[in-house]
């Protein structure tokens, strides 16, 4: 496994990781779900750039 796909799967698990937390701490931080699924979409979309950056 080269260094792109790594850091593909990285910000694929970040990406989750933001938005389920996000969701999470809803009731401590009133924008949170907004908050995660912008962190998260950010995350899917770098590790879309590292996959196809490893596919070449």
């Amino acid at each position: 496994m080269n260094k792109d796909q790594q850091l593909s799967l990285l910000f694929l698990f970040l990406g989750v990781v933001f938005v389920i937390g996000g969701m999470a701490v809803k009731s401590g931080f009133e924008y949170s779900p907004i908050l995660g699924w912008i962190l998260g979409l950010i995350a899917f979309l770098t590790s879309t750039y590292f996959a196809s950056k490893a596919k070449k």
